[in-house]
């Protein structure tokens, strides 16, 4: 019998078996896929090699990333400069974005009277108290009754930086506790050496050194014992183990889980989940376009542009480059939503880059339905998501995007799965049998 039966192969499933092995208990990971990794999984094409989507690794060292890494005696080496300069693309042409006191005092983006007015809302967060906020809007937070361009140019991009596209939408509680990371952050957001892959192949190593994988296995339920889950069911197998990880997303666990069995909170929070979605395509480019290493940013329509290969080289073949961009996309999506997007993606790329489309030698155009498995309004906060234990189940446990850990997107996944393997070696190292 195995120690822990993971369903799912995502990141936080990936993370969460790998520490569970490295800290000597026996894994089986299950995955309804052929592949692992979910949307961070990688591939190549023409000697170039892309992600599946737009990755942000916040916080570089200091993020939950990182953490599991260190965890696991691998530290991960981070690529590039500690600063990533990006731009928005305003008025015709493209502004650096300030991350310094000294950038926004000195940025044209901000007026001379609006920029004491910055100050002021950034001394704010730095004082607010998170738990009040996570509730409430981001705009109920700044509080500024006559909004500038100026001040609605950087406020947006706060929005943005958990990528909600409006202050109106997303929780302050979350934007609060990721600007007072970053500022004392090092490095802002991480770039890594192969992209996802990198990270997918690592964990993948580390977790079938005393456990195994099993991929192409959907499980359909689960069947209980006094109380507790003795085994996950798919097809005619039954997967026995002392304790059980659910990493996929939470809407999917009523479908194996008797909603009689779940507290009330989180099969509500399965039935009411939003999560984003969008549009990224990729640009295979016969010559470079631009030099620059951070994000690109237009506000009105948002739409948000990288160039992997300025970073990282190896991404794209010599005297070549590779550009990928995310419109997103309001859940649910639709095929009207789609074609909406595709054309203002491109519209603004010519806009930003006269000429772009004139040096693409291929392109791969991706939708996401589910981009990030939540978007991060009050209600999906943090302390709205589930927890990684269930009091009624006691050797089930969560991890994911959809559950309750710092960050935004792919942050949560690993935060998550950190919390919930302490929890599972604490459980583990209680129960008998």
């Amino acid at each position: 019998m195995f120690d822990v039966v993971i369903i799912g192969g995502g990141s936080a499933g990936l993370a969460a078996g790998a520490l569970l092995s490295h800290r000597g208990f026996r894994v089986r990971l299950l995955e309804k896929d052929m592949f692992l990794g979910g949307r961070a999984r990688s591939e190549e094409r023409d000697g170039y090699l892309l992600d599946y989507g737009m990755h942000s690794y916040r916080l570089g060292e200091n993020g939950p990333l990182a953490r599991v890494f260190r965890e696991l005696g691998a530290p991960l080496q981070f690529i590039g400069p500690h600063r990533l300069s990006s731009y928005i693309f305003e008025q015709g042409r493209l502004h650096e974005l300030p991350d310094t006191l000294a950038g926004l005092l000195s940025t044209p983006l901000l007026k001379w009277r609006e920029k004491p007015r910055m100050l002021a809302v950034i001394a704010r967060m730095m004082g607010a108290g998170t738990e009040r906020w996570y509730p409430r809007t981001l705009t109920e937070f700044l509080r500024i009754p006559q909004m500038t361009p100026g001040l609605r140019t950087l406020t947006d991009l706060m929005a943005l930086t958990v990528m909600a596209e409006s202050p109106d939408s997303v929780s302050a509680g979350e934007v609060i506790d990721l600007f007072r990371k970053a500022v004392f952050s090092r490095r802002k957001v991480g770039e890594l050496a192969g992209g996802s892959a990198q990270i997918i192949g690592a964990l993948q190593k580390i977790l079938i050194a005393s456990g195994e994988i099993i991929p192409g296995t959907r499980v359909t339920g689960f069947a209980f014992s006094s109380g507790r889950i003795r085994a996950a069911l798919a097809g005619p197998d039954e997967h026995e183990a002392r304790a059980f990880l659910y990493s996929a997303p939470i809407s999917g666990l009523t479908g194996l889980v008797p909603r009689n069995l779940l507290p009330p909170e989180i099969a509500g929070f399965a039935d009411r989940l939003v999560s984003t979605s969008g549009l990224s395509i990729d640009f295979g480019l016969a010559a470079p376009v631009t030099g620059i290493l951070g994000a690109i940013f237009n506000q009105d329509p948002v739409v948000i542009g990288r160039f992997p290969s300025n970073i990282d080289p190896l991404r794209a073949p010599p005297g070549k480059q590779l550009s990928t961009w995310l419109r997103p996309i309001t859940f649910p999506i639709t095929r009207e939503k789609i074609e909406e997007a595709e054309k203002t993606l491109r519209t603004v790329i010519e806009e930003i880059f006269p000429g772009f489309f004139s040096r693409v030698e291929w392109e791969r155009k991706l939708v996401l339905p589910v981009m990030d498995g939540l978007s991060m309004q009050p209600g999906q906060d943090f302390p709205n998501r589930p927890a990684s234990s269930i009091a009624s189940i006691p050797n089930l446990f969560l991890a994911g995007d959809t559950i309750q850990g710092k960050g935004s997107g792919g942050d949560i996944a690993f935060s998550s799965a950190l919390s919930a393997t302490d929890i599972i070696t604490n459980y583990l190292s209680n129960t008998n049998g």
